[in-house]
């Protein structure tokens, strides 16, 4: 870090620099001609970063395309031993929180919808699945802990889960709910469970391909309004 000394030189080759209100105002610099300066910087940095916002939009595009397809590989999961349970993470994943339960990983995606409509149900056109070599007792989910509180006993596997026969969680995709980008763009928000455990079976599918459909209906056609507070001119 480089101190320059109070004649306000410049990085380069101490050349003098004014503050910017006497670029602008000359001797005229006042302190309430400095105010106007703020006032004109708050300004175009409000400009600016609305322009970033609107560009950010335009990633998303609009195409409201009702079917859509996702894919996995054998290589976006990594499962590794813990207490003699199997840990299957995904890259850049989630996973299932329910306390007990398998703690199997999720994918996030969010998918533009019409504005004015909301989803009403989601359908599975097309699956394509492989069966992971071995035998797996996935590990239960433990619930959250502060490291300042005490330690909570290990929650063992809930046995009404552990026994079933059938595949878990049984579903492939759900909506968690929906947003607006920019006030303009309504945004579906999906949670993808791309693995699927037998318990009973101790069995573990990967469903590589999954073809579904956004089963659409009239919704709000209110778009929540976007409002800039002046009085706060940090929070961009």
């Amino acid at each position: 870090m480089k101190i320059y000394n109070d004649e306000k030189t410049s990085p380069r080759e101490g050349v003098p620099t004014k503050p910017i209100c006497e670029y602008v105002f000359g001797d005229r610099c006042t302190k309430q001609n400095k105010k106007k300066i703020s006032l004109m910087r708050f300004r175009l940095t409000k400009q600016i970063m609305l322009a970033l916002v609107m560009l950010l939009s335009l990633m998303i595009v609009p195409v409201y395309a009702n079917r859509h397809n996702v894919t996995f590989t054998v290589d976006d999961f990594s499962i590794s031993k813990v207490d003699g349970y199997d840990l299957v993470l995904l890259k850049d994943g989630a996973y299932l929180t329910d306390v007990g339960k398998p703690k199997l990983p999720t994918k996030s995606l969010r998918v533009a919808i019409p504005p004015g409509m909301k989803i009403a149900g989601i359908t599975i056109d097309k699956t394509s699945k492989l069966k992971l070599e071995g035998s797996f007792i996935i590990y239960p989910f433990q619930e959250f802990k502060a490291d300042f509180l005490p330690l909570r006993p290990f929650a063992k596997p809930d046995p009404a889960i552990y026994g079933l026969a059938d595949e878990y969680p049984g579903k492939l995709v759900i909506s968690v709910g929906e947003s607006y980008l920019c006030g303009s763009y309504k945004i579906a928000h999906l949670l993808i469970f791309p693995l699927q455990y037998v318990p009973k079976s101790k069995e573990l599918y990967l469903y590589n391909s999954i073809t579904f459909t956004l089963e659409l209906e009239k919704g709000e056609t209110d778009v929540p309004e976007i409002r800039v507070y002046p009085e706060f001119p940090t929070r961009f």
